[in-house]
């Protein structure tokens, strides 16, 4: 089974024995929190029979397959037919794009869980956004590299009031400003060298503004390192 960088960081922010992955695919982060031990029992979702035969396929001659329940359905509808939602302390929603992750989450079914973990595959800061203004608190929000590809993982919860985020933290999210993340500082590295490119072609302001404030990141970052 994939064991990457990205999927075990997802699992890093897994604290329940209890979860529910949608749009699970074949099911690849689940599998890997059953063999850490990490959760007891899982809800794996998806759009149709026919992305779900994925996951079952996968859980076909494991051990944990009798731990599992498998549910079609669209976004957290799927999760309307389970009796005891109580007992889901965690959704894990990963792979799919910021705003159907924000689509997701608009759905009345997500009021019924308070916990989190998000994995965009791009409009970050659109969701980051969102996250702010629907009060849901950002615990952990960490950037991490597989291969050439930079993801964003996010741990989330739902609290009483708005959690607001500077500017900087919406962008970049919170977790990387604050902790020694290599990947974090390998991103902007990358980011530097692309917009240097770009700049040394064309005279554009706005990205000479972002370009600034990218190194002046990268330099705290790598302050005494």
């Amino acid at each position: 089974m994939t064991k990457d960088k990205r999927i075990k960081t997802i699992c890093n922010m897994v604290f329940t024995p209890v979860v529910a992955e949608i749009g699970a695919d074949h099911g690849y982060i689940t599998k890997e929190l059953f063999e850490q031990n990490k959760i007891t029992n899982a809800f794996l979702t998806d759009i149709s029979s026919k992305c779900l035969q994925k996951a079952l396929t996968n859980f076909k001659n494991s051990s944990y397959n009798q731990n599992c329940t498998f549910l079609v359905g669209d976004g957290l509808q799927a999760l309307s037919q389970v009796e005891n939602k109580q007992n889901i302390g965690q959704i894990i929603i990963a792979g799919m794009g910021g705003l159907e992750i924000i689509k997701i989450l608009k759905d009345e079914q997500a009021n019924f869980y308070n916990q989190f973990v998000l994995q965009p595959q791009r409009n970050v800061v659109e969701l980051r956004q969102f996250l702010q203004d629907n009060n849901y608190f950002i615990c952990s929000d960490r950037m991490v590299k597989e291969g050439k590809i930079y993801y964003n993982v996010l741990k989330v919860k739902k609290v009483d009031k708005q959690v607001l985020l500077t500017q900087d933290e919406i962008l970049f999210g919170k977790s990387n400003l604050v902790e020694f993340n290599p990947d974090f500082v390998d991103y902007l590295k990358f980011e530097i060298a692309k917009l240097t490119e770009i700049l040394s072609k064309k005279d554009m302001p706005e990205k000479l503004t972002y370009l600034k404030q990218l190194q002046n990141i990268l330099t705290n970052k790598t302050k005494g390192v």
